[in-house]
């Protein structure tokens, strides 16, 4: 699977840097913050990250990812 690097990626800066905006993990890991966003709600979707938003809501807030609690990079 072509994802599998980057996800791994996002997962190895978050786990070093802590929650972080996708601009952020977009300039550690060197990708386009469009692509970290696609690998990010996959890594939600499987409960790997979690945001500091709910889902659903509406307006210009800065979305914060972390791993969810219990999770490590291994978990993927």
């Amino acid at each position: 699977m072509r994802s599998a690097p980057v996800r791994s990626q996002i997962i190895d800066y978050l786990l070093s840097h802590g929650a972080s905006k996708v601009a952020d993990i977009s300039d550690g890991i060197a990708s386009w913050r469009g692509a970290v966003r696609c690998h990010l709600a996959g890594l939600e979707n499987a409960s790997i990250v979690r945001s500091n938003i709910s889902p659903g809501a509406r307006g210009r807030l800065t979305a914060f990812y972390g791993i969810t609690p219990g999770k490590t990079g291994s978990d993927s």
